[in-house]
């Protein structure tokens, strides 16, 4: 018998490939109790779906080359960064740029925050590569549109007098949403700064703006009050409409815009494609290879509707049942539980958080999944015998 573990990560508290090791210490655990270890097999594949770390799981994978810069962070201050490559083809995700994850929690304020080290770590990835760079959406710290990106990458921003704007900067100190109004005029370079082709890799589908954009469904995540949430989806109304205009494109409906804060915008309008996240993640690590399996094990931190839209383990789970393979999942958080239950997509579900606190929960995630596993594959073993489903 052969189980495959392929779980996305927890958000907060630990990587997909962390993840994976305290599953599958589990479900050895759960064998040996049960004698069974030399009859089962276990390969392991973390998953991403084009959110935050998708790109280096895919990187690990291929055996890519990695390549260390430095660029410009959502803040303003230097970061380290990074970028893959290999067969002429570029990885990179904003997050490594422009992240949340590099900014503390009392200095997050997306009103200052900047996309502008991202295209700068495109640049520096198209000196590696000339076909094709794939940037990855997810962990974005930042909500301004993709202005910073694109003047990294030679766009130029015009006031209403044709004077160019101050960038998104924090030491500029002009929020982004006064910028972002202020724009009256677009104008694209005048030649392309790299001879790559852009692919924009996203775990959400989200328009730039209305009810589920940019502003309205991510801002608060990022820090931005609620008593400012009309006046920056204003904002950014404004700007796409200035930018669409200029440019001559309509971009800002398309599935996938809103992601990142408005950067799969400002990346559609330099010319990018998108690709929905996990069926590029899946593509790239050839997953269908994976699938000769009895079981599959998989999870993410929360477990909602929302897991069935595209993200990692509902995509994958659809994937097996196509296949008819059974599919057990683990989560930090279950939320919508009939809906996900309605679905038929998970044989079973473990949530690990239920009774503990949200502490206790992420602190101790990696114990409470190599407990859950155990017990989960000591209950799955013991149907199997039983001829139960």
């Amino acid at each position: 018998m052969r189980i495959l573990v392929a779980p996305d990560k927890f958000k907060g508290s630990l990587t997909a490939t962390e993840v994976a090791a305290a599953l599958v210490a589990g479900i050895k655990e759960g064998c040996s109790a049960d004698h069974s270890e030399n009859q089962y097999s276990i390969v392991t594949q973390p998953i991403g779906d084009g959110g935050e770390g998708t790109m280096a799981l895919i990187a690990e994978s291929r055996g890519l080359n990695r390549e260390n810069v430095t660029v410009t962070g959502p803040m303003g201050r230097p970061v380290a960064a990074e970028y893959f490559w290999g067969q002429d083809e570029a990885y990179l995700e904003m997050a490594s740029a422009s992240g949340l994850g590099l900014v503390s929690p009392e200095e997050r304020n997306p009103e200052y925050a900047t996309t502008f080290g991202t295209g700068e770590l495109i640049l520096r990835a198209s000196e590696s590569v000339t076909k094709r760079i794939n940037v990855g959406l997810g962990g974005s710290a930042t909500i301004d549109g993709g202005m910073g990106c694109l003047a990294a990458l030679g766009y130029r921003f015009l006031d209403r007098l044709g004077r160019p704007l101050k960038l998104p900067r924090p030491e500029n100190m002009v929020p982004i949403a006064s910028i972002l109004s202020s724009v009256a005029e677009v104008q694209p370079p005048a030649a392309t700064q790299y001879r790559a082709t852009l692919r924009i890799v996203a775990d959400v589908t989200s328009p730039l703006n209305g009810p589920t954009g940019a502003i309205a469904r991510f801002a608060r995540q990022k820090g931005l009050s609620e008593s400012k949430l009309d006046e920056y989806a204003n904002a950014m109304e404004s700007f796409s409409m200035v930018c669409e205009r200029s440019l001559e494109l309509r971009v800002a409906s398309t599935p996938g815009a809103g992601a990142a804060g408005g950067l799969g915008f400002g990346l559609l309008l330099a010319g990018a494609s998108l690709e929905p996240g996990f069926r590029f993640f899946a593509q790239a690590v050839q997953l269908e290879n994976w699938m000769d399996v009895d079981l599959a094990i998989t999870g993410e931190g929360k477990l909602d509707a929302g897991s069935l839209e595209g993200k990692g383990p509902g995509s994958l789970a659809q994937m097996l049942k196509q296949k008819g393979i059974p599919c057990i999942a683990f989560c930090g958080k279950l939320e919508e539980a009939d809906r996900i239950e309605a679905s038929n997509l998970f044989e079973a579900i473990y949530e690990i958080g239920q009774g503990r606190t949200s502490l206790d929960s992420v602190q101790n995630a990696a114990q409470y999944l190599k407990e859950a596993a155990r017990d989960s594959i000591t209950d799955w073993l013991g149907r199997r015998r039983g001829g139960g489903s």
